[in-house]
């Protein structure tokens, strides 16, 4: 397979860069990873982190209005996004090789010197999008969200990226230019070049602009970060009283109410596989279909499981002939498609299974879907199987030359959380998963005993 050859370096300030060179392309994907997400507020400040995403698209020194800013990068070809994460925030901006010097004096500038203009009208478009996931009463519909703060109790990764209206209508200009402060520091950061790179970027254009935010950091310690490990956290009981109401001036979220009513209406009819009830939780939903999620807690970025567990949901879910696929779709009629994740965090990961069914028909895809995942573990996954699973990884795998944005995301999140770097593009761990391996794992990860459910719908 083609290797990937790259450079990290730390200048001055504390921002480790890293060069990743694939010159048969014509453009350069910069990135600049923040270590601040969701998981680092409370959830009366929840949503700041992408509040703050959102304000440094409104306008910096030297472009003042976000039309200014759009068209800065536009002009020159680029194309410039932003994403908030749980663990991070990334900010991503594609352009012509020739135009990576000129950009990142820009770049720099939206980073490093917001002017925090405009927040009132920036309030009613995170409104407008947080609205989304509520019903006509106001409650949240968003059935990863109920999911999470099941799987995650009492941790802030159970928490919305979003927030809630009622933090983020309560959040003000000073908040955010504080947790700007707080988080936007060059040794909370990692910039990366993948793509066309004829000559090494003028990296002292960025980095002129991130001395103001060296400098407003000096009096403030690096923020520790609160990792997860599922024998310490509290209750779900402790974080969901301290949440916001999801509609400002009302309309709560009331979770714990909706737990009991799917409780009650749950014990009639379904258990979900569970060997607990309460891991269970409803919200009742006029829609015509109901949501289903399984999930389990799994290996995290760095574990020695993760090569096993990697090739395993590509078993369960890659494409339409797999288990998943067959059992819940072509081989029964019960869902149109159905999906096997893993999303992955610096210390903890989470093993997602879902399908989409009518409510009649959800009995039946729960016990599909529990058949599913016991067949892994009781009839082992195939040698035809395996191999299949790693062709198609391998494919993946050189298809990443022509995706430098995965590429940087692939070694910058490892730099930026501490991993180690030399199993960024290693395909060795991956070939030496054996049958034994998917199965042992297979059997760890599926149980009933530490499966958390979500439903969102109308139970029948």
């Amino acid at each position: 397979m083609t290797a990937f050859t790259y450079e990290v370096v730390t200048l001055a300030s504390g921002l480790r860069v890293v060069l990743v060179p694939q010159n048969h392309l014509w453009g350069t994907s910069i990135n600049l990873f923040v270590r601040v997400g969701s998981r680092d507020e409370s959830p009366g400040e929840g949503g700041i982190s992408h509040a703050l995403e959102h304000m440094l698209f409104r306008g910096c020194e030297g472009l003042p209005t976000p039309h200014a800013v759009s068209l800065a990068f536009e002009d020159r070809g680029g194309t410039l996004n932003a994403s908030t994460h749980p663990d991070f925030t990334n900010f991503s901006l594609f352009v012509p090789s020739s135009e990576v010097d000129a950009a990142l004096d820009d770049f720099g500038r939206l980073i490093a010197r917001p002017l925090f203009e405009g927040w009132d009208i920036e309030q009613g478009v995170l409104r407008q999008e947080l609205l989304e996931d509520l019903d006509e009463n106001g409650r949240d519909v968003n059935v990863e969200h109920a999911l999470r703060l099941l799987a995650f109790p009492g941790h802030p990764l159970g928490l919305p990226v979003g927030g809630y209206l009622d933090s983020v209508s309560a959040l003000t200009v000073d908040d955010i230019a504080r947790w700007h402060r707080k988080y936007y520091r060059p040794d909370n950061m990692v910039l990366t070049f993948a793509g066309a790179l004829p000559k090494r970027p003028d990296l002292e254009r960025f980095e002129q602009h991130l001395a103001v935010c060296a400098e407003a950091a000096l009096s403030i310690p690096c923020p520790v970060r609160r990792l997860f490990t599922a024998a310490a956290v509290k209750s779900a009981d402790d974080i969901q009283g301290a949440m916001p109401s999801a509609v400002a001036g009302g309309g709560a979220l009331d979770a714990s109410t909706a737990n009991q009513r799917s409780a009650a209406q749950a014990k009639k009819k379904l258990t979900f596989g569970l060997a607990e009830p309460e891991k269970h939780t409803h919200v009742d939903h006029s829609a015509s279909q109901i949501d289903l999620r399984i999930a389990f807690l799994g290996p995290a970025l760095d574990d020695a499981d993760l090569p096993a567990v990697k090739v395993l949901l590509r078993i369960l879910d890659d494409g339409l002939s797999t288990r998943l696929y067959r059992a819940l779709c072509d081989g029964s009629g019960i869902a149109y498609e159905a999906f096997g994740a893993l999303e992955l965090y610096e210390d903890i990961g989470l093993v997602e299974c879902g399908v989409t069914v009518e409510p009649a028909r959800l009995s039946e895809a729960v016990d599909a879907l529990w058949a599913v995942l016991r067949s892994l573990s009781e009839s082992p996954p195939t040698a035809a199987e395996r191999d299949k699973a790693l062709r198609r990884m391998r494919w993946d795998f050189e298809a990443l030359r022509d995706r430098p944005e995965e590429v940087a995301s692939v070694i910058s999140l490892r730099v930026l959380f501490g991993k180690r770097l030399d199993q960024c593009f290693d395909f060795a761990p991956l070939e030496a998963v054996t049958i034994e391996d998917l199965a042992t794992q297979a059997r760890r990860l599926f149980s009933p005993a530490t499966a958390v459910c979500a439903t969102v719908g109308r139970l029948p």
